[in-house]
């Protein structure tokens, strides 16, 4: 389903439609905890696990942490309402980008099963991709990463159960990734575990690095 992005400029925040520069508006951006410069770029963690658990990916960053007005927006673009938050989160996104990783090849999604999508409409990661891909320069590649089965939704489950609710459910199916570095975007990080289910899979695709990066990342970790 094509996406129409050309919607009215709302503030990612309050979502009030307003003549600001930029994507938050002035009266919001006071409220605004950047979470780029306080977690760990390697787990992406405000509370550093780096040697804690296998982590198959390389970098992990985010703009914004997943409370407030930020977190009602995303909700909504999750659920298919707000399409036109894609391109404000994607610009937070690829600034930290370009400030915080290395250079990659490919920009990839996490996957969403082909059931899910039609019932929404659109992958908001994909949109995110793409984005990120208009923005930075970088080929974007939706077949990289597939979901193949069904499971219970990530934000149900507790961290242990999250890491095994992924198992065999996400498949590298693209031989674009072979020796590349691949952008890895979603619109929220919680545990960590989506994220390095998709690196598993994109590493032994012959993947050369694997960096991530969420629009958001929850407060609980």
């Amino acid at each position: 389903m094509a996406v129409e992005l050309l919607f009215p400029g709302r503030c990612l925040y309050c979502r009030r439609i307003h003549s600001d520069d930029g994507y938050i508006c002035a009266d919001c951006m006071d409220y605004i905890k950047f979470a780029s410069g306080e977690i760990c770029v390697k787990c992406g963690r405000k509370i550093c696990f780096c040697h804690k658990e296998k982590l198959w990916y390389d970098y992990c960053v985010a703009p914004f942490y997943y409370k407030d007005g930020l977190k009602q927006s995303l909700l909504e673009l999750k659920r298919g309402k707000r399409a036109d938050f894609v391109k404000g989160f994607a610009f937070y996104m690829a600034d930290c980008v370009r400030r915080m990783l290395p250079a990659a090849d490919i920009i990839a999604a996490v996957p969403m099963f082909p059931k899910r999508e039609r019932e929404i409409g659109f992958n908001h990661a994909w949109l995110l991709a793409k984005q990120l891909s208009h923005i930075l320069g970088i080929e974007s590649d939706k077949r990289a990463l597939i979901k193949t089965v069904q499971r219970e939704k990530q934000h149900l489950l507790n961290s242990r159960m999250r890491k095994y609710n992924l198992t065999e459910a996400i498949e590298c199916r693209s031989r674009s990734v072979c020796g590349k570095n691949i952008l890895l975007c979603d619109d929220i990080t919680t545990s960590g575990a989506t994220f390095n289910a998709c690196a598993y899979e994109l590493k032994n695709a012959g993947a050369k690095g694997v960096f991530c990066v969420a629009a958001a990342i929850s407060m609980q970790n």
